[in-house]
């Protein structure tokens, strides 16, 4: 009677194992199955209140976005894209003029303007000590080159020859021996295809990254970054580039563990539409005699744990995949988006409206009344051509008259003056009053039937020392003159930058210039 009652004692033992064998194969991150966290802090979204997501064309430089000193940019000349690149439903394309072309993400402005009063990294720059990461994902018509090298530029102030400039080279897909690291986060079986979003990410505070003489050169990531650029590689003329979203994290980490899954253990990570893989971050770099054979595979051993910045994750449910020699196990993390806000009130543009109270009529450039009401005919547009009054504004052509022996354009929209005597004016009071001045303003330079860009060069300089072009200027400024220099001399804001792409809208506190 023991036999049966042996027997089925046997059979629950085996169970037992079995089940204690199959729990211990596990995948966790931060202790669990399933983890909700809250995405990186992002500059742009901190920062600007508008993260680098492409949903508007603002939300990079064109008129900045150039190329390198090659022959088909004739040394900076002209921008490195044909004509346009366009920016539609979250994403950026562009077709190719030169072979390395850069997206300028933040410019820092110019000397001698006023950097701080529009959207730059003089504005809002980058806080080197909290956001370090830098990540991105792209798509490129062309396979990447075993050896091509992606690059981010970053500036510590105004362009200007005097100021410090990083420059950091990423390898497009692998393995790079020299950083013993993985800049491209895409599953190593699909690195570095032709027309196939690739996700890149690089802490660019990285040791094994910022070493002198291998990827890096310059002054290192730290204190306050003005300008920021990334140029998506070497490829053909003609070719095209798409960029999805760019962003800037500070460091943010989940601790993954595994066990029992067997030898080379790889994990990837997926919400679905981006895929992603976790490489390991403890091999020696410059291991050309001996290289480590995990470069191959990015595999970890079995019964390990990693802490993951998870920063280059988009909002989302991603499901990560560990899989070793035995066994694969999933486990969920959950991205929460980050919060960000913008203020409203107060208004940095103010409140009472100037034109609305005084002349009854705000300045919306709807009708031609809004600049002929208080000028003269001769002068209300002046070197601006072809315009015409809309429900959306004023639309004109910017050109060169050559009056007063201008040799280039001085395009001018006058509100009022005194032209033809004080027919209004601003009193004291009212002008301690109403000194908040906003504006928005659309520089459309025109694309021409054979590419003939007009950006940067000769659209950011008067005339363009190469060929003798007139350009249209590079510089716009607010002008006014008080009673005391009634028919004289102008005073003039310092310059705003020519910034286009779209719509830009600006804010200027003319009270600063008070005593000037």
């Amino acid at each position: 009677m023991c036999s049966p009652l042996r027997f089925s004692c046997v059979v629950a033992l085996v169970g037992l194992a079995l089940a204690t064998s199959a729990e211990a194969q596990n995948l966790r991150i931060n202790g669990s199955g399933s983890v909700t966290v809250t995405a990186a802090p992002d500059y742009a979204a901190e920062a600007k209140g508008d993260p680098w997501d492409f949903d508007k064309t603002t939300d990079y430089v064109y008129a900045y976005s150039l190329g390198e000193d090659t022959p088909q940019d004739n040394g900076n000349e002209y921008t490195a894209w044909q004509p346009y690149p366009t920016v539609s439903n979250g994403i950026f394309s562009g077709v190719m003029r030169e072979a390395t072309p850069s997206v300028q993400m933040l410019f820092g402005g110019v000397p001698g303007a006023m950097n701080a009063r529009q959207d730059t990294g003089i504005k809002t720059p980058i806080d080197a000590s909290r956001y370090v990461t830098l990540s991105f994902r792209l798509k490129r018509s062309w396979a990447a080159g075993m050896t091509e090298a992606l690059k981010v530029l970053w500036e510590k102030g105004r362009r200007d020859a005097s100021t410090p400039v990083g420059v950091l080279l990423l390898l497009a897909k692998g393995f790079d021996i020299d950083t013993a690291r993985w800049i491209n986060q895409s599953p190593i079986g699909d690195q570095g295809d032709a027309n196939e979003w690739q996700v890149y990410r690089v802490r660019l505070t990285d040791p094994n990254v910022l070493v002198p003489g291998a990827r890096f050169s310059g002054t290192p990531w730290s204190a306050q970054i003005a300008g920021l650029s990334v140029t998506p590689g070497t490829g053909p003329v003609g070719g095209t580039v798409q960029l999805d979203w760019v962003k800037v994290t500070a460091a943010r980490t989940v601790t993954l563990s595994w066990q029992s899954l067997g030898s080379n253990v790889v994990i990837t990570a997926t919400d679905g539409t981006q895929s992603v893989q976790v490489f390991p971050e403890d091999i020696q770099p410059g291991r050309h005699a001996n290289p480590d054979p995990r470069g191959n595979t990015g595999a970890f051993p079995d019964n390990s744990s990693v802490a993951w910045d998870y920063g280059h994750l988009t909002p989302g449910t991603w499901t990560l995949t560990a899989t070793g020699a035995s066994a694969s196990r999933t486990a969920t993390l959950v991205v929460d988006a980050s919060p960000f806000f913008t203020i409203l009130n107060p208004d940095v543009t103010g409140g009472e409206d100037m034109a609305s109270t005084l002349i009854g009529d705000p300045w919306d450039l709807t009708n031609r009344e809004d600049v002929f009401r208080y000028t003269s005919p001769t002068s209300a547009l002046f070197d601006v051509k072809n315009s015409t009054f809309t429900p959306q504004g004023l639309t004109g052509t910017a050109w060169r008259s050559g009056q007063y022996g201008l040799t280039q354009s001085d395009s001018q929209v006058r509100f009022f003056d005194d032209d033809l005597g004080a027919r209004f004016s601003l009193t004291p009071d009212q002008a301690r009053r109403y000194h908040r001045l906003t504006f928005t303003i659309d520089y459309d330079i025109p694309v021409q039937s054979t590419f003939d860009p007009l950006a940067p060069r000769p659209f950011l300089e008067d005339r363009d020392v190469n060929t003798g072009r007139p350009g249209v200027g590079g510089m716009m400024r607010v002008i006014w003159r008080t009673a005391a220099y009634r028919g004289g001399a102008f005073a003039e804001s310092c310059g705003l930058p020519v910034q286009d792409g779209g719509p830009r809208t600006y804010t200027i506190d003319l009270s600063a210039y008070g005593s000037a």
